[in-house]
């Protein structure tokens, strides 16, 4: 400090950087010296500079920060003089206030409404559980995916679906749940309510529909997944892979899918022809399948389960279709559309 011509000052304010530029420090400086704060108020001792300042001792002083901010609110304050002194260069302390920060700020709050409209996590939201952003980086997906999971639960379980429902953790190491406990009741509940479910509001919307959720953790396992039970109806679960939900159980069987878009799921007898029957039923009637896959039961030639994704939305009318030609009572045909 005592050969500068310039000090900048860029810290933290805790008990060993209080005071830390005292009229000590300032008597080695050149009379040449201007420091510039934009650290805390309380890191430079405030009567000292400002002493400095009037005597000639220090060139000026560029300060973002006072112990009174802003410092006019107490003009009998030594933040004040040194706020108005002809050799202080003062600026307001307000970062967020330049043209960079002002656009990340508004892109920001139009993110952060957007999910909030649509029932998405918004990280800042001051009514939600606080979850630290590791967490949330690693979370969000497996929301999703019970989201997804619950959806297709529903669907698969009709009038079963009504009660409780158990959504099982299967993780290597413990985690927050509530995050993944509101994909849940998301996915279950918010195709019929006109509201939005979130974090926020997910276990009140539950308890008020009278759904009971009943989370079990298993921190055995080797792959994270997550499984998802009614009573009654077939157990369906699924992973993560390459960040998008996958289902890869449902019942006693072992697809392998993403889901997304319009899932048609149906059981039929496994055996030729069935496949073939239900493309040319679909494309007659316009429909374009965009995938079709097979999981098959435990027994070859006993049923398999099909998955069918179309572009379209087909009505009751075509899954009633579907069940007449080649449809098992095992599980007649269900439209599942995944937002």
């Amino acid at each position: 400090a005592a050969e500068a011509d310039f000090l900048t000052l860029h810290l933290p304010l805790t008990d060993g950087t209080r005071d830390m530029i005292d009229s000590k420090i300032l008597s080695l400086m050149k009379p040449t010296m201007n420091i510039i704060n934009a650290a805390r108020g309380g890191v430079i001792n405030e009567e000292a500079l400002l002493e400095a300042l009037e005597s000639g001792k220090i060139m000026g002083a560029g300060l973002d920060c006072f112990l009174v901010e802003p410092p006019n609110k107490d003009p009998e304050s030594v933040s004040y003089k040194l706020s108005v002194h002809p050799k202080v260069l003062a600026t307001p302390h307000l970062g967020a206030s330049t043209r960079e920060a002002q656009e990340d700020v508004a892109i920001e709050i139009a993110t952060n409404v957007k999910n909030a409209l649509s029932g998405d996590l918004v990280p800042t939201m001051v009514n939600a559980p606080s979850i630290q952003k590791e967490q949330l980086t690693k979370l969000l997906p497996f929301a999703l995916l019970a989201e997804r999971l619950g959806r297709l639960a529903m669907g698969i379980a009709g009038p079963a679906a009504a009660g409780e429902v158990v959504i099982k953790y299967n993780f290597q190491k413990p985690v927050d749940t509530r995050l993944l406990r509101a994909g849940l009741i998301k996915g279950i509940m918010q195709p019929a309510l006109d509201m939005q479910i979130s974090i926020v509001n997910a276990d009140g919307v539950a308890r008020k529909q009278g759904l009971k959720v009943t989370e079990v953790t298993n921190l055995q396992s080797k792959d994270d997944s997550i499984s998802v039970e009614f009573k009654g109806a077939p157990i369906v679960e699924g992973r993560v892979i390459s960040e998008k939900p996958t289902v890869t159980r449902i019942g006693q069987f072992l697809p392998d899918l993403r889901l997304d878009g319009y899932l048609l799921l149906y059981v039929h007898d496994d055996k030729p022809g069935q496949m073939g029957k239900a493309g040319v039923y679909l494309g007659d009637r316009g429909f374009n399948i965009s995938y079709m896959t097979i999981a098959r039961g435990e027994v070859p030639g006993g049923r398999s389960l099909v998955l069918t994704g179309l572009d379209n939305k087909p009505d009751k009318e075509v899954l009633d279709g579907i069940f007449s030609l080649v449809g098992h009572p095992e599980l007649a045909p269900v439209l599942v559309e995944f937002n």
